[in-house]
């Protein structure tokens, strides 16, 4: 029976609830984090909490509660649920709006923490690589400031990721409004194209994701040349690797594009070696907070 942070109190998962007038419930009006937690320690949980108190500012919402508890309610929910290694979400939302639209003077958000086992199928995923296509109906909007903040409303990705199973795919590309690539419906995107990584800038309307931040960082220890920059179609289309990144998920290589085959349909050895530093620096990361 797995059980769940809620405002701050451990609760089995079948008894919490939201208020049904929560504007959360209502309009989406919320912020969330979605991490991994490594021998009971969330990578980069620090960088994950200034990403949702930075979303939470954007959408005028106060919290209520400090890093603090919310870093105690983390390691609370994978205490109660007896996990060391698992998916972590933090989600916030509005709390109960007024009548015909009225916002209240002193919104009162809920807050909760959930800790589930991770899928079974990411070494696989890792080890074997994707399938991703171009989606057919959905864009980012690089001019609207939402865009840059992991909110509750997510029913551009949600539908994109059924797009995605419609089309026997494992992602969709998200396009922006200017026809550049920005992200797909559950990740940030690299290619590996002459000897230089790339990926699309934050303006390309994108999620500025941490492990995306992450894997920058590790190809500037490694000297590989990497640039943020507008990414067409045909750069996916003439890439030597392709791979995704998400907190969760790590990197995950792409081997097959729209169709054609990619690094010879199977995961490139720049992503594998990158997929291995940056396990190395989870490993660093948590035994420096186990000592």
């Amino acid at each position: 029976m797995a059980k769940i942070i809620f405002n701050g109190k451990l609760v089995a998962e079948e008894k919490a609830s939201l208020p049904l007038f929560d504007w959360g419930v209502f309009y989406g009006y919320g912020v969330f984090e979605s991490t991994r937690a490594y021998q009971s320690k969330v990578f980069k949980l620090d960088d994950h909490l200034d990403r949702l108190f930075e979303g939470c500012g954007k959408i005028r919402l106060d919290l209520g509660r400090s890093r603090e508890e919310l870093s105690l309610d983390v390691q609370s929910a994978l205490s109660a649920n007896k996990l060391r290694d698992a998916f972590v979400r933090v989600t916030a939302t509005f709390g109960k709006g007024g009548p015909r639209f009225t916002p209240p003077e002193k919104p009162e958000p809920n807050v909760f923490v959930l800790a589930q086992p991770l899928p079974d199928d990411i070494d696989e995923m890792q080890e074997k690589g994707v399938q991703i296509s171009v989606s057919a109906k959905y864009i980012r909007e690089p001019l609207n400031p939402l865009t840059y903040v992991k909110s509750n409303n997510y029913l551009v990705n949600a539908l994109s990721k059924l797009e995605a199973r419609d089309h026997g795919v494992f992602d969709v590309v998200l396009l922006n409004s200017t026809g550049h690539v920005a992200e797909t419906s559950s990740a940030n995107l690299f290619i590996y194209k002459n000897s230089v990584l790339e990926t699309p800038s934050i303006e390309s309307g994108i999620l500025p994701g941490i492990t995306r931040k992450t894997v920058l960082e590790i190809a500037g220890k490694l000297e590989v040349p990497a640039i943020e920059c507008e990414l067409s179609i045909s750069d996916l289309a003439l890439a030597d690797e392709i791979f995704l990144t998400n907190s969760a998920l790590e990197l995950v290589p792409v081997v097959e594009f729209d169709g054609e085959i990619v690094s010879g349909g199977k995961p490139g050895e720049l992503t594998r070696k990158l997929l291995k530093k940056y396990q190395h620096e989870v490993e660093d990361e948590v035994k420096g907070r186990n000592k």
